[in-house]
């Protein structure tokens, strides 16, 4: 499992460029091993899942207290927009943990340690940066793990066994996606200096 999970993260994120961000091919890494060791790959498929969403949750949350994303001076549609898929991400972990506890296995909870040094240090370089710098470079780093996150669940869908978690994957993977496609244009908008 980990090592076919590996390879097909990384070729999705090779060929969509996303590596050659700062910090990328290290969290690529990291993700793509499992939370826990275990000899169900079903059971490793979601422990990592939830490792993802935890890591998910907590990098909402951090930005939420800049200033420029859930602060007065932040723009009300991304306040709200990462209020809600932080509020989207926090469910998607609750429904892995809950396929976990029907299997008998061990819940996660928090992301592997190693995932939250990547995430502090990309945090780290938003201290003074400009509202315009800051946005953008959150929403690189937000893109960066919704990506990781739908290639990962589009992965894990073809190789779950039970259908009732192929079923809850799908579910959350095209919610990933959709993720993707409004912080694609939230760069889009940055980039052309059109943050308003």
């Amino acid at each position: 499992f980990a090592a076919e999970h590996r390879r097909g993260i990384n070729t999705s994120l090779a060929s969509a460029g996303i590596l050659s961000a700062a910090g990328g091919g290290l969290l690529v890494g990291l993700l793509a091993s499992p939370a826990f060791a275990s000899s169900s790959p079903d059971v490793q498929m979601l422990q990592t899942a939830a490792s993802i969403e935890v890591l998910a949750v907590n990098t909402y949350k951090t930005a939420l207290t800049l200033p420029y994303i859930g602060g007065s001076a932040a723009n009300p549609v991304v306040s709200k927009f990462a209020t809600v898929t932080m509020g989207q991400h926090s469910q998607h972990l609750a429904a892995f943990n809950g396929a976990l506890k029907k299997m008998g296995a061990k819940t996660q909870n928090k992301p592997d340690p190693a995932f939250v040094p990547v995430v502090n240090k990309a945090v780290d370089r938003l201290s003074g940066a400009s509202a315009t710098q800051g946005s953008a470079a959150v929403v690189s780093l937000a893109l960066e793990l919704e990506n990781i996150a739908a290639e990962t669940y589009v992965n894990d869908v073809h190789n779950l066994k039970s259908k009732s978690n192929k079923a809850l994957m799908a579910s959350i993977m095209g919610i990933e996606a959709q993720h993707a496609a409004v912080l694609l244009a939230a760069e889009a908008l940055l980039a052309a200096g059109a943050a308003a």
